[in-house]
């Protein structure tokens, strides 16, 4: 059997781990995750539109919302951790019976300044859990009680390499993988370039080029300018800093590329541009784009979920570039 055929039978038979507790060094306030929703029909009609129900239930399944609600073969917990000296809230969701084998997966959440982690976020990070992954996220600097003030993937993208190192001293060395949302994306790929050990990673919705981006919406323009401390450089060199078009040959991970054909936030040429780039520096990478879906691939999400999982499992053997910082310049 293959090393990956190896690590996929370990997804589904796990030895028990060694108790996580607020004992562990550089985490605080290790606390369980409570669910406030009585009923996933109440859960249900809180968090969707009455239209678009199937699609969120699509999205958002019974048995994960019920598996993360009665704390029985899944734990969910929050925490604080430090980066750059800030305090970060981070959450952490996992099979009780998480074992040696069960690898490491970075979520990097979507959103623009004062970002949350909603209830059907950590279902969906219930469902990874649920295939074997001890799902580790961040609340990001000036977002959900963090310290600190949100970049859009400046320095803030150091809360993503201080979360790797955490999820380290709690659980030990394990493979890595991570997937990133939006603009979660964007800082998981200059993460990965400054040398996050990730195997493998996947991106949905997120933009690659922002001077393009800032072009076509006013509105992010004038996010960037009010978020970034760095926004008169980055707007003379074309924003390079934060764009993966500018260095490819920087990505020291094969890359999922997943985006929604109808996105109407973040257009489809963001992900196609990127590819471009990639192949022209020969760095492996798969693309999806799923026809009418949109931003958030609503009623598409189980789907692009199961094939980045089988792309993870097909690329656990990659051996990830050694952590530390590259300082990205613009080209």
């Amino acid at each position: 059997m293959t090393f990956a055929g190896i690590l996929a039978a370990a997804f589904l038979a796990l030895s028990p781990p060694a108790a996580v507790t607020a004992a562990v060094p550089g985490i605080e306030q290790l606390e369980t995750y409570h669910a406030d929703d009585t009923s996933y029909q109440a859960f249900i009609e809180k968090w969707s539109q009455q239209d678009q129900r199937a699609t969120f239930m699509r999205d958002n399944s019974e048995r994960d919302w019920s598996e993360l609600k009665r704390a029985g073969a899944l734990r969910a917990q929050t925490f604080v951790y430090r980066a750059d000296g800030l305090r970060i809230k981070g959450f952490v969701v996992r099979q009780a019976a998480a074992g040696e084998a069960a690898p490491i997966l970075i979520w990097a959440g979507g959103g623009v300044g004062r970002v949350r982690l909603y209830p059907p976020e950590f279902v969906q990070m219930a469902s990874w859990a649920r295939r074997g992954y001890i799902v580790i996220a961040s609340g990001y600097r000036g977002s959900e009680g963090s310290e600190g003030s949100d970049e859009f993937a400046g320095r803030d993208v150091n809360d993503l390499h201080a979360l790797s190192a955490i999820a380290r001293q709690m659980f030990g060395p394990r493979r890595e993988f991570a997937i990133g949302f939006s603009r979660g994306g964007l800082m998981l790929h200059k993460a990965i370039a400054e040398g996050l050990p990730t195997a493998a990673y996947a991106t949905i919705g997120s933009p690659t080029e922002l001077k393009s981006l800032a072009a076509n919406r006013k509105d992010l323009a004038e996010r960037f300018r009010e978020m970034m401390p760095d926004f008169e450089q980055e707007r003379r060199t074309g924003y390079c800093r934060r764009s993966p078009v500018c260095w490819p040959e920087r990505i020291g991970a094969p890359i999922f590329i997943v985006h929604g054909g109808g996105d109407g936030s973040i257009e489809p040429a963001q992900s196609w541009i990127l590819t471009k780039r990639l192949e022209e520096v020969a760095k492996p990478y798969r693309l999806l784009v799923i026809s009418q879906a949109d931003h958030g691939l609503s009623g598409h999400k189980a789907d692009a979920y199961e094939r980045i999982h089988s792309f993870f499992v097909e690329n656990s053997a990659t051996r990830p570039r050694p952590a530390g910082h590259i300082k990205i310049t613009a080209h």
